[in-house]
């Protein structure tokens, strides 16, 4: 994103005498279609439903344990995770810089507001949504 994105959108409110506001709409799209939807492109549909399932933790956007992964997914619609299965996804996830391993056992998400991009653009067992 550049700089001169949001800085002319503040500009032309405050030359209209509309108070300036943070054109987040606008910003959360071109998140979407220049920054997530490259990396998504490149993970595996099972990675995507672990990610997707990530997504939907209580603590999506902190830290997250395997436990915690393998436990929400048999609340969803996806086939369960093992441990082993997991660990690897992640492992994989991480040398693509979409997750990070904190310390041992803790995880997070490497990319703040990917766990929303998730939610907002994967449903499991479904057709991609579009750009």
């Amino acid at each position: 994103m550049s700089r001169s994105f949001g800085s002319g959108v503040f500009i032309q409110q405050r030359s209209t005498g509309v108070q300036e506001s943070v054109p987040f709409d606008s910003i959360q799209r071109k998140l979407d279609s220049d920054f997530f939807a490259g990396r998504w492109a490149r993970v595996t549909d099972r990675q995507r439903e672990l990610m997707w399932v990530i997504a939907n933790l209580k603590m999506a956007d902190g830290e997250f344990s395997i436990r915690e992964i393998i436990d929400q997914a048999q609340l969803t619609s996806v086939k369960a995770f093992s441990t082993s299965q997991a660990n690897q996804m992640l492992n994989k996830l991480s040398d693509q810089g979409l997750v990070y391993k904190n310390r041992f056992g803790k995880y997070s998400f490497a990319v703040p507001l990917l766990g929303e991009f998730i939610l907002r653009t994967f449903r499991p067992n479904e057709q991609p949504l579009p750009f």
